[in-house]
């Protein structure tokens, strides 16, 4: 039953929020920050041909989140065609696999890779790994940020 659990942390303790059942149309920046999320709530309707529901967005549910971070855990989405990858324009290797130099930054400065999105399926283990050592690069790249509030992603897997 424990992962089954509603847990509180300290950052519900101080006012955060909860917010089931939410898409992310888009990223909004200006000069390359990120500076807030346009969302839109969804409900979970079942298929006309049968097989597991699937997200429809509810008219008029549309809103917007300030934000200067967004982490991304994608879960094992390639290799192969991904969209966000595209949309990015992210650099991968012949196999379609993101590719990562120092600390897990992949070609998009700010932009951080972890797991099987860099290097296929593999052990939980070697993902957890692979996600500390991306945590560091993130930590040393907002570090080194000339500004405060310099736009971070991260993509994992």
């Amino acid at each position: 039953m424990w992962p089954n659990m509603l847990r509180e942390s300290s950052s519900h303790k101080e006012g955060g929020e909860r917010r089931w059942c939410v898409s992310t149309r888009e990223f909004v920046g200006e000069g390359g920050a990120l500076r807030q999320l346009k969302c839109i709530e969804v409900e979970w309707a079942p298929r006309a041909e049968g097989g597991p529901p699937v997200p429809r967005e509810k008219p008029g549910a549309e809103f917007t989140v300030e934000a200067e971070l967004v982490l991304i855990a994608m879960g094992f989405v390639g290799p192969g065609r991904n969209r966000l990858v595209e949309e990015i324009k992210l650099e991968t290797d012949r196999n379609g696999f993101i590719k990562r130099h120092e600390g897990n930054m992949t070609s998009e400065p700010g932009v951080f890779v972890a797991g099987d999105m860099t290097q296929g399926a593999s052990l939980v283990v070697r993902a957890m790994a692979d996600g500390r050592q991306a945590a560091k690069g993130v930590m040393a790249h907002l570090i080194q940020s000339p500004r405060p509030g310099a736009s971070l992603k991260m993509a994992s897997g």
